[in-house]
């Protein structure tokens, strides 16, 4: 039902993001991806500012939104800036289970190898979601969406595990279009 509310018939006004929020998303996704494969390989070719210049002077993107995302993502680097206990395993990593067709995208996969901030070691999956607000509903909403459950299970399914190790939750990586922006993580638990 809630699919179908959200993609299946009419979208209700205020019920999907507007050209806007995509493309900012979009812009920030390929920055963080960026980002995040130079903690993978230092030898990658693209940074973050030729992405920008590419993006400024080729792509068809809309000149204030790609300021926007660019504001966002400095702000997210100066925010995060010590990521040392995180390593870093895969970025946007395809897995899809041959037997159910069931598919998804890591935006990030990394381990912590010791307790930090109550986190406990372990491998997580990472989805990156831009919002306008930080709201309860915003930071919460995580521990029941299917998306979020379907890439854990997907993890188990697929026998990453053997891989990686033992997968200890999930984060949701929030950053807040506000005024003033906001960067925060939500993390999922899963039972198991």
């Amino acid at each position: 039902y809630l699919w179908r509310h959200k993609y299946g018939g009419k979208p209700v006004v205020g019920d999907a993001p507007g050209p806007e929020a995509l493309e900012i998303g979009s812009i920030l996704h390929v920055l963080l991806a960026i980002r995040y494969m130079l903690r993978l390989d230092p030898n990658y070719p693209l940074t973050p500012e030729t992405a920008l210049e590419y993006l400024r002077l080729t792509a068809p993107v809309t000149p204030d939104y790609l300021s926007k995302a660019q504001a966002l993502f400095e702000g997210y680097c100066v925010w995060w800036h010590d990521e040392s206990w995180m390593t870093v395993l895969a970025v946007e990593e395809l897995a899809v289970d041959p037997r159910t067709g069931a598919s998804c995208r890591w935006d990030l996969v990394f381990r912590v190898n010791e307790a930090i901030d109550g986190l406990f070691p372990g491998v997580y999956v990472c989805n990156h979601k831009s919002a306008s607000d930080n709201g309860m509903v915003t930071r919460e909403q995580w521990k029941n969406d299917g998306q979020i459950l379907g890439e854990v299970n997907l993890y188990q399914d697929l026998g990453y595990h053997r891989r990686w190790g033992a997968l200890r939750g999930a984060c949701i990586n929030l950053i807040i279009k506000t005024q003033n922006p906001q960067y925060v993580r939500s993390w999922v638990f899963p039972p198991k």
